[in-house]
């Protein structure tokens, strides 16, 4: 009868790849985390807010609040 080896890569009490799986899980959790706390608001104001924006008239005669 051949013998098993002992503490190679078939050993049933190895969870070297669930440790693996386990820790590129919370790599990938703090990455999302850190990308939506860090991530900066890109809307454009549709109307001029109440503290008076600037205001500025292009040589068409167009008027542009910011």
């Amino acid at each position: 009868m051949a013998r098993k080896m002992k503490g190679g890569f078939g050993d049933a009490g190895d969870n070297s790849g669930m440790q693996m799986f386990l820790a590129l899980l919370g790599l990938a959790v703090v990455a999302v985390v850190f990308y939506v706390l860090t991530k900066k608001e890109g809307f454009v104001p549709m109307f001029p807010s109440a503290e008076g924006d600037k205001k500025v008239v292009t040589p068409a005669g167009n008027v542009i609040l910011y």
